[in-house]
């Protein structure tokens, strides 16, 4: 017997659908409130770190953990280099995979631009192991901060606020967004170690190094574990204050957010997975 909906009825459904309607007009309008707030206060904030940034002259270290194993990683490491060469107080160290066809380009390309170039076997550590290499054969000591990035982001814009906010911020690990996908934790694609707590980022690597054998485990075992090694921590986007980021990738699951803060330039980077899917 079907059942048929009465006047009534129908002029309750009506009306549900409009409250559900307005309350969706409501927190679109909340949402983008938040939005404007958050753009004028971070770049009031930007400027002020900048000024702040000025007086500072810690040195930095930076560690890229690349695997040129085709054109897209190839131009995701010039598309880094172009930004991180134009900034000053900084030393770069690259570690590479061996014997693949665009390495000896790199290591060529910007001979110049680098204090030390490596070549080691690829492994299941995605980049890890990589920086791991690069930190036991320099002596980091010589700096007040390790930047560690990886050749998973095409950068497209200026990052030299990250850099800012690492010697303004002055905390043991700095990253650049925060994520509660899974649980609460920074984005491991770029981040920054005070080097009196490098031990601590050494302890973790050692700790899970034989749970390691896919992507997963890296992201599972030291990426979401990564702030429980360090006592005061910090990053430049806290995506999480954001309702309709709770739970998301920013990268991949949430375009709308993505696209706006890509847009003004406080994400200015592009991950590879975005071109390759």
């Amino acid at each position: 017997m079907r059942y048929r909906l009465g006047k009534l009825d129908i002029r309750k459904l009506k009306m549900l659908i409009n409250v559900i309607m307005l309350n969706r007009q409501k927190n679109k309008e909340i949402n983008n409130k938040n939005l404007i707030d958050f753009i004028t206060r971070k770049k009031e904030e930007m400027e002020e770190v900048k000024q702040e940034s000025l007086v500072l002259n810690d040195k930095i270290l930076v560690i890229i953990s690349c695997h040129t194993e085709g054109r897209l990683r190839f131009n995701a490491i010039n598309s880094i280099m172009n930004y991180l060469i134009k900034l000053d107080n900084i030393e770069i160290v690259m570690v590479n995979s061996s014997n693949l066809p665009l390495s000896d380009i790199i290591k060529k390309t910007y001979i110049n631009n680098y204090i030390k170039y490596f070549e080691i076997a690829n492994d299941n550590y995605y980049g890890f192991s990589k920086w791991y290499y690069g930190l036991i054969n320099i002596d980091y000591s010589l700096y007040k901060f390790v930047t560690f990035i990886n050749d998973s982001i095409l950068i497209h814009n200026n990052i030299s606020h990250f850099f800012d906010y690492t010697r303004v911020k002055n905390v043991d690990l700095f990253g650049y967004n925060d994520s509660n996908q899974i649980r609460y934790h920074y984005q491991s694609y770029l981040f920054s170690i005070k080097t009196t707590c490098i031990e601590n980022f050494i302890r973790l690597l050692n700790k899970y190094k034989y749970l390691i054998h896919s992507y997963q485990d890296v992201v599972n075992y030291y990426e979401l574990n990564m702030i429980d090694y360090f006592e005061s921590k910090d990053c430049f986007l806290k995506l999480t204050d954001f309702e309709s980021q709770n739970g998301k990738n920013i990268f991949f699951t949430n375009d709308v957010l993505y696209m706006k803060l890509r847009n003004e330039g406080y994400i200015p980077l592009t991950k590879l997975k975005r071109i390759i899917a």
